[in-house]
């Protein structure tokens, strides 16, 4: 999907980032709400985290840390603030997060994140220290897609779209995840496919 972003002779990745939190950002200037504020914060760290990956002119070779590292605590960062902004949709339907949709959410991250990390453990010479940032990454994910999926079980309408959304972000997570810890790589494709439009979805439906 990137590639139908190549404007004006930058990456596409950068311009499609870029495009992605100008509309969450525009979303909470015109919607000034709590959650909007949030899930705009979020999505600028999921910006910062998408060019230190993408090393945007030399950007992720400037870290203190690792480039992978670095982009990933922008993610988690950006997680965080997806998770708060939903947890405060959902007091608002005066609902719990752990209704049928969080609990869903819950069981699914659990499972999938056990298949990943039994995958990686069979692995010889597995870097212990790379799972265990990348379980802890996936438990704080399990978190934001419970969140959303008790939005989305609450409120029902349109919000079924944002629950889509989520789990496509959780999704392209996971194609990552797979890539780094089991070294699968087939499914790397779909990720700029699955990571924007997850993240589409849950800025427009919210």
């Amino acid at each position: 999907m990137h590639r139908w972003f190549e404007w004006f002779g930058l990456e596409g990745k950068f311009v499609l980032t870029v495009l992605l939190s100008l509309l969450a950002l525009g979303m909470a200037l015109v919607f000034r709400t709590p959650a909007r504020w949030l899930m705009a914060a979020a999505m600028l760290c999921s910006s910062l985290g998408d060019l230190i990956l993408a090393n945007w002119r030399g950007l992720g070779s400037r870290m203190p840390i690792p480039s992978f590292y670095a982009g990933m605590l922008c993610f988690i960062a950006a997680h965080i603030l997806y998770a708060a902004a939903f947890a405060g949709l959902v007091r608002r339907q005066g609902a719990s997060v752990f209704n049928p949709g969080g609990r869903l959410a819950l069981l699914l991250a659990a499972a999938v994140g056990t298949a990943v990390v039994i995958a990686a453990l069979r692995r010889p010479g597995v870097d212990l220290r790379l799972l265990a940032a990348c379980t802890g990454y996936l438990c704080i994910i399990g978190w934001m897609l419970m969140n959303v999926f008790a939005l989305a079980w609450s409120a029902k309408g349109v919000h079924i779209l944002t629950a889509l959304g989520a789990f496509s972000f959780f999704l392209s997570d996971v194609i990552i995840g797979l890539d780094t810890l089991v070294h699968i790589t087939a499914y790397s494709r779909y990720i700029w496919w699955l990571y924007p439009i997850g993240q589409l979805l849950m800025l427009l439906f919210a």
